[in-house]
């Protein structure tokens, strides 16, 4: 079922290159071929990282800017969810995309209110 979450997810935007799932249970990934900026992904340093919190659509996430991609970060019920876009990407309409997708597994009272860093 959490394998479908992250292929859905991954189906649903062109710009979003990967989606992992990491829980105590393992880690699942599905990622699109042909995206050169993912391959080093793991190693990519994080330039700038925010904390977003839309109380309107009742969902947060961290968002981290890798310079050619984007990492949105989300803290569901039983793990954490890491999807990678494209730098050009409208970021807001994703994220909201995303946590529906999710299941509304996104819980605001688990995240942290201030930034991170």
């Amino acid at each position: 079922m959490q394998d479908e979450i992250c292929s859905l997810i991954l189906r649903s935007n062109a710009s979003i290159m990967r989606v992992v799932r990491a829980s105590d249970q393992g880690v699942q990934a599905s990622s699109k071929r042909g995206r050169p900026e993912i391959d080093s992904i793991d190693s990519a340093p994080e330039i700038v990282r925010f904390h977003v919190t839309d109380l309107l659509e009742g969902h947060a996430y961290d968002l981290a800017d890798h310079g050619s991609f984007r990492s949105l970060i989300f803290h569901i019920s039983d793990a954490k969810l890491v999807v990678d876009i494209d730098a050009r990407a409208d970021v807001a309409s994703l994220a909201q995309d995303i946590a529906r997708l999710a299941g509304n597994q996104v819980i605001l009272s688990d995240i942290p209110m201030s930034c991170a860093s």
